[in-house]
């Protein structure tokens, strides 16, 4: 499913960008599948309705990550494409050892497997029990308590 999903035309993503919802039987069929499987995973209630909004909105965001990249023109796309072969690849290993290390494997990455790795561990995140999403009062952590160098009010905590 995830891969099929990742396959909508760039004119679902410009349908995106005009509304994030398009109210239709087309939406709802999309929507049916992914609730079946936030259920399956045993969610029910808000947590089912949080995560597949977690999903849905994920894969909204991708796909019109995707139209944006389509947008720039050839040589800038070539360029974006061959940095994981070359800079990453010549990066100094003292200041970037984890780089250094992963730099073949970062350029073998493809976009199916970025966007089938993120649908699983979207689906996956309410398999494990508890969800970590801040939106319930009985224990479940918010994100806003996990450190984060993005986040100014944790990041001190981060050395």
């Amino acid at each position: 499913m995830a891969s099929q999903c990742r396959r909508t035309p760039l004119s679902s993503a410009w349908a995106a960008h005009e509304s994030w919802t398009t109210r239709r039987t087309n939406e709802f069929r999309v929507v049916e599948p992914i609730l079946g499987a936030v259920r399956e995973a045993g969610l029910g209630g808000a947590e089912a309705a949080v995560h597949y909004r977690m999903i849905g909105d994920t894969r909204l965001a991708y796909v019109g990550q995707q139209a944006a990249f389509l947008m720039f023109d050839a040589d800038a796309r070539a360029a974006d494409d061959s940095a994981w072969n070359r800079e990453y690849r010549l990066v100094d290993p003292q200041h970037f050892p984890n780089v250094t290390r992963l730099s073949g494997e970062l350029a073998e990455v493809t976009d199916d497997q970025i966007f089938d790795a993120t649908v699983v561990a979207l689906i996956s995140a309410g398999e494990g029990g508890k969800p970590h999403c801040g939106y319930r009062g009985d224990g479940c952590q918010s994100w806003a308590d996990v450190p984060s160098p993005l986040h100014p009010s944790t990041s001190a905590s981060l050395g």
